[in-house]
């Protein structure tokens, strides 16, 4: 087979990319027309390398990914503002209302990813609704504070993995000061609280 492929590479020549199309199928007569002029212009119109190179890839072509560009923003801190002070060891809850300020849909593989900072017994991603552009939703994370006294720090972002990962939106962030006189728990009692 190998020698065969030899002779026939021999006895073709030409830069015509019609030509050259025509016979990379006349060797590999399963490629498509689409798929030959792929490995063609991938490897510079030069025959061999091209057949090689689309035998290297299990004899397929890679479908390309249409480019979506998803665009978020931040409305507000629904609960726990910046710096808010926090008892040691306390399990608490960290939500922010998002807005898809886009003009396309959040894709269905969209989390919420946590990128740096104080990990707080977070986990490592929240899954998130898909958004059509100009909807909100708020997205929570639950946390632990942890057991020192000072302040502490993470940031998130949005991402989907339509492709490959990519991230969109700014940074989002949860800043706490972890105090032993802490009033996280009198603020969610008094929340918590209906006055008729």
């Amino acid at each position: 087979m190998a020698d065969d492929l030899l002779s026939m590479f021999a006895t073709m020549g030409t830069v015509d990319h019609n030509t050259l199309v025509d016979q990379f199928q006349q060797i590999v007569p399963d490629a498509s027309r689409e798929a030959s002029q792929f490995f063609l212009e991938a490897n510079n119109w030069s025959l061999q390398p091209a057949i090689m190179s689309y035998f290297d890839n299990g004899g397929q072509t890679f479908n390309r990914v249409p480019q979506i560009n998803p665009q978020a923003e931040l409305v507000c801190d629904v609960t726990i503002g910046e710096g808010e002070e926090i008892p040691p060891h306390m399990r608490f809850e960290k939500t922010w209302r998002l807005r898809n300020n886009g003009n396309e849909p959040w894709p269905p593989s969209t989390v919420l990813h946590f990128c740096q900072g104080d990990v707080m017994h977070a986990p490592q991603f929240v899954k998130v609704p898909p958004l059509a552009p100009g909807e909100m939703c708020d997205v929570s994370v639950h946390l632990t504070s942890p057991p020192q006294v000072g302040q502490y720090a993470a940031s998130w972002r949005l991402a989907h993995n339509e492709g490959m990962q990519t991230m969109f939106g700014d940074e989002i962030w949860v800043v706490i000061t972890v105090a032993d006189g802490g009033t996280l728990p009198l603020v969610q009692q008094l929340t918590a609280t209906h006055f008729s």
